[in-house]
């Protein structure tokens, strides 16, 4: 009896050192990975073409070198509503992104970066062209000791092929 009590006991303390190192690395940890939601308001260059809107979704992966600064890859599925169709889209960005501690959990951040857009044929046929372009944004994030980050952003962005106004909201995790 006193050696299951002793067990359980120690099974008990294990959980929760494990717990607790796990939420200590996942607050120290320089890894990330997140998943986004963006809409947009913008124009098409080459169309020329206004209030075209797009959703997309993104997964991303950042990497945390300083306290402040970060680098991030990210891979983009879009939507485009260009004349009378809508056009899947998908491009490859690489940015950098600043953060600032404004509460224990709430960082103001702001990332700029260069992408660039791999066009369906269907678009390519429109006259569209894979498109170069950069991006900068600001926005707010909450992160949380579990790991959890939620964040909601607000960003410019200026391809050859459009240029865009988007809110985005993003769900990531510390590893």
């Amino acid at each position: 009896m006193l050696a299951r009590c002793i067990s359980r006991y120690s099974a008990g303390i294990a959980l929760c050192t494990s717990l607790f190192v796990g939420n200590l690395h996942a607050q120290t940890s320089p890894h990330a990975i997140e998943f986004g939601l963006d809409t947009g308001i913008g124009e098409s260059k080459q169309l020329d073409q206004k209030d075209d809107v797009h959703s997309r979704f993104s997964l991303a992966y950042r990497y945390q070198f300083s306290q402040h600064w970060s680098a991030q890859l990210t891979g983009t599925e879009s939507i485009l509503k260009l004349p009378g169709v809508a056009h899947q889209q998908y491009s490859v960005r690489f940015g950098t992104e600043y953060k600032a501690q404004l509460t224990n959990t709430l960082f103001w951040i702001a990332n700029a970066g260069l992408g660039k857009d791999l066009l369906s044929q269907e678009a390519k046929d429109l006259g569209f062209d894979h498109g170069l372009g950069a991006y900068l944004g600001t926005g707010l994030r909450f992160e949380f000791d579990s790991g959890f980050n939620l964040s909601a952003t607000l960003a410019y962005e200026d391809f050859e092929i459009y240029r865009a106004s988007v809110f985005g909201v993003n769900l990531g995790y510390r590893f």
